[in-house]
């Protein structure tokens, strides 16, 4: 994977985490995966489409899923339903946008 990919996304997802999230956001290591792993709890995969094609996938523990969700919809969740699912995925479309 070429650097001049992950970038935009890298600096899209910290800019809307930190603006959606109203908090400071910490960017960790990046580094590539050399094995598919499993699912951490929650994902979303936006397609791509366009100069470039693929998928974008967002991966995150359900602990972190429902701390996002409970944020971004102003109100305590405590379970992986409906509306974090869809909170998560609104997540993964406003950074790809």
């Amino acid at each position: 994977m070429r650097v001049e990919y992950i970038n935009p996304f890298v600096e899209s997802a910290y800019s809307i985490m930190k603006e959606v999230l109203n908090t400071e956001v910490t960017r960790g290591d990046l580094y590539l995966k050399k094995s598919s792993q499993p699912v951490m709890g929650v994902a979303a995969i936006v397609g791509l489409a366009g100069d470039v094609e693929g998928r974008v996938l967002f991966d995150m523990d359900e602990k972190t899923a429902i701390e996002i969700s409970s944020v971004m919809n102003a109100e305590e969740l405590t379970e992986i339903d409906d509306l974090v699912k869809a909170t998560i995925t609104e997540l993964a479309n406003m950074i790809t946008a």
